[in-house]
């Protein structure tokens, strides 16, 4: 099994479960409530937790996710110890396979059996042609961009040619849309009622409370995401307010379970990882095989020649890499480079993913290249390109690279396990002060 099969495992874990070893839990009608642990929270009603959805949010901070998400947010350690820390809690593995996964070996992954039968089931997402229909019909009834994200895209990112890519992101809010959203989805040959055509499709779900359909409400630009032969295979939000310019992937991963004793519950699925393949515009000559981080960054690195594999993060390749591999295979190119962000050498999650995609290419007979320059000319590589200084990449060959990254690596999961040391040694005592504070009766003032 692989990592992904453990956030999996832990994911479907009742999350009252995993929450309850941290913080004590007050029950409501139908949900729990504490007081939020990420902000001064002085008054019960704003952090819910729903196990119907086996999720938590905070209507006043903003926070919200799974249980691995908590217990990251709350012990201040990145998602991936987090579930291991949780899978061992709950005796999902042993110490011995938490160590090794610790250590960054995943192949030997053996999950004990469970004293309880899962509550929970993934709902499977609708067939390729199917959400390819839906999602035509979505960008349609969407409408181009608006003249303020179309001078922003051709200015300063420089995306000329590719505005066929490139969408206003619509407010579910609007009945207009809908309108013209059904309307688009009989063009595309879709004669059901839109919730029934958009039931399992990723990015969507139905909500029982307001019984209506729901999606990512946000605005900013969408960004069509295609296979390699140009077909729609999912899409991505890019919301103005996000300071660091990160992709949304059009998913309902938080609405994927399916509570057994009420199947009706739930219409959302996950898209887990979409595959978006870049060519030289044009028509233009393939020189070479790239994979990055990003649209925009791909769209430069297609300028330069590449076929251009862009993944939704540094973590997201494992599920679409062999589609990339045979294509490059295809195109007769004997290499793939590269091209993470500049700080690449100070983040132990990017070096660690940078590590396992460079073991991944090279076991199917792939040269790999790393492609680096310094960050002071620009973090990701559309900021440098576009900044003008091309000639300043340089090229690393991936064995010499990996070996410069494992110092690095091994040194930051060495503090990684020191601090979960610290943290669950304090991690009694917290849960202790936690519960007597939110268990303390109030006094009545003295009139």
């Amino acid at each position: 099994m692989e990592i992904k099969d453990l956030y999996r495992e832990v994911k479907s874990l009742p999350i009252a479960n995993v929450l309850s070893r941290y913080v004590a839990l007050h029950k409501r009608a139908g949900h729990y409530e504490i007081l939020c642990p990420f902000h001064n929270d002085k008054k019960m009603g704003s952090f819910v937790i729903r196990p119907g959805k086996n999720r938590w949010d905070c209507y006043c901070c903003g926070e919200g996710g799974d249980g691995t998400e908590f217990v990251s947010l709350l012990l201040k350690i990145p998602r991936r110890e987090a579930a291991i820390q949780i899978a061992e809690e709950h005796k999902l593995i042993d110490i011995q396979t938490a160590e090794a996964l610790r250590q960054g070996d995943a192949r030997k992954i053996v999950f004990r059996p469970r004293t309880v039968a899962k509550k929970y089931s993934p709902n499977r997402k609708r067939d390729a042609k199917h959400l390819e229909k839906v999602y035509t019909a979505f960008v349609a009834a969407s409408g181009e961009v608006s003249d303020a994200h179309r001078m922003y895209l051709s200015t300063v990112r420089e995306i000329r040619g590719w505005e066929k890519d490139f969408f206003e992101w619509p407010s579910p809010y609007q009945s207009g849309f809908w309108k013209r959203f059904a309307l688009e989805l009989k063009k595309e040959g879709i004669m059901t009622s839109v919730v029934r055509a958009i039931q399992y499709v990723p990015g969507f779900s139905f909500s029982i409370e307001s019984m209506r359909p729901y999606f990512l409400s946000s605005k900013g630009i969408g960004i069509i995401l295609r296979d390699e032969d140009g077909h729609i295979s999912g899409l991505q939000l890019r919301p103005d307010t996000d300071k660091d310019g990160k992709y949304k992937l059009f998913s309902s991963s938080w609405a994927e379970l399916n509570d057994i004793e009420k199947p009706s519950s739930f219409d959302g699925a996950s898209a887990q990882q979409v595959i978006d393949i870049l060519y030289p515009p044009d028509g233009g000559e393939i020189r070479g095989a790239a994979i990055t981080e990003g649209k925009f960054k791909g769209i430069q690195l297609a300028k330069m020649g590449y076929v251009v594999l862009s993944i939704n993060g540094v973590n997201c390749w494992q599920m679409i890499l062999s589609q990339f591999v045979s294509l490059v295979k295809r195109l007769q190119l004997d290499a793939v480079h590269i091209y993470f962000d500049a700080d690449m050498e100070e983040k132990l999650g990017v070096a660690e993913a940078a590590t396992e995609l460079f073991k991944a290419i090279s076991a199917n007979d792939l040269d790999v290249y790393f492609v680096l320059w310094p960050k002071v000319l620009g973090k990701g590589i559309d900021d440098m390109l576009l900044s003008g200084h091309r000639e300043k990449l340089r090229m690393k060959r991936g064995a010499s690279y990996i070996k410069k990254l494992e110092p690095f690596i091994e040194e930051e999961r060495r503090k990684q396990r020191e601090y979960a040391k610290q943290m669950q040694q304090q991690r009694v005592i917290s849960s202790k002060a936690f519960a007597y504070n939110t268990s303390k009766p109030t006094e009545d003032k003295l009139n």
